[in-house]
């Protein structure tokens, strides 16, 4: 599948918004996304299709020498084609760039996004009891320290 990473912008925070919520059940407006993305220390970025389509996003936060992983999400129709890791990875490079540590929290029963994360470097380091509403759930804490051995493809 062909596809580029790009930063979002224009009309892909109107599909990003909208994948949001069915992803995550969480209604946002573009409006408020794009308020969010252009924060100074956030980077938003989407993966987008050759006719132009969003096939996922993510955002990362990053200050000084920390960053942490705001979002990922991808398309249910596009799952498992690698898109999440190629955000991942361009994200983890921007990081990687500033000589930051990473963290995320994730959806203790998301057990595929544990196994990406573990292979990209992330360690489980706690969990917060029941972060998570809509199902109610734990979350997983995650990191991957600054200078981390690289595993990015590319």
């Amino acid at each position: 599948m062909e596809y580029r990473i790009v930063p979002l912008c224009g009309a892909l925070t109107e599909a990003a918004a909208r994948m949001e919520s069915e992803c995550f059940g969480e209604e946002i407006t573009a409006e408020a996304l794009s308020r969010f993305a252009d924060a100074p220390a956030n980077h938003y970025f989407c993966a987008v299709g050759a006719d132009g389509d969003l096939l996922g996003y993510g955002g990362i936060s990053l200050v000084a020498d920390e960053a942490e992983i705001i979002t990922v999400a991808v398309s249910p129709v596009y799952r498992r084609r690698g898109i999440a890791r190629a955000l991942m990875e361009h994200m983890l490079r921007l990081a990687a760039d500033a000589g930051a540590a990473v963290y995320l929290e994730v959806r203790a029963s998301n057990i595929p996004a544990r196994e990406l994360y573990r292979v990209l470097g992330f360690a489980e380091t706690g969990m917060r009891k029941n972060y998570y509403s809509a199902p109610r759930e734990d979350a997983v804490l995650m990191m991957r320290p600054a200078g981390a051995q690289e595993t990015l493809l590319c």
